[in-house]
């Protein structure tokens, strides 16, 4: 996945106006959240829902992101993923605890 500077420079173009390079972060990332997501939720018929839920919503707070705080766009991501997940899985009463041995994790991947 790899942050670098150039997650920056699509950020700053997103806020000068270039909505179309929003697309760009999408792609890079799309995958590995989610299967971040799964591996939160263990519920694939939630996850491309997430998934497009958290794109939207960090598109629409982009402007609060400080890119000169060094706080890397990927950490962001994850993190309103991370919450957007939680607060799924509370408002379904769903509390499953996945653990995260090497076995459960070979036997619960997917192909996204």
């Amino acid at each position: 996945m790899g942050e670098s500077v150039e997650d920056i420079e699509v950020v700053r173009r997103i806020k000068n106006g270039d909505i179309e390079a929003f697309s760009i972060l999408v792609e890079k990332y799309h995958n590995h959240l989610l299967n971040f997501i799964y591996r939160l939720t263990g519920d694939v018929d939630i996850v491309e829902d997430i998934g497009q839920e958290v794109f939207l919503s960090v598109y629409k707070s982009l402007r609060n992101f400080d890119d000169n705080r060094g706080t890397p766009f990927s950490a962001w991501l994850f993190i309103t993923s991370r919450n957007r997940c939680i607060s799924e899985m509370r408002k379904k009463g769903n509390r499953k605890f996945i653990p995260l041995d090497e076995k459960t994790l070979r036997d619960k991947r997917t192909c996204y």
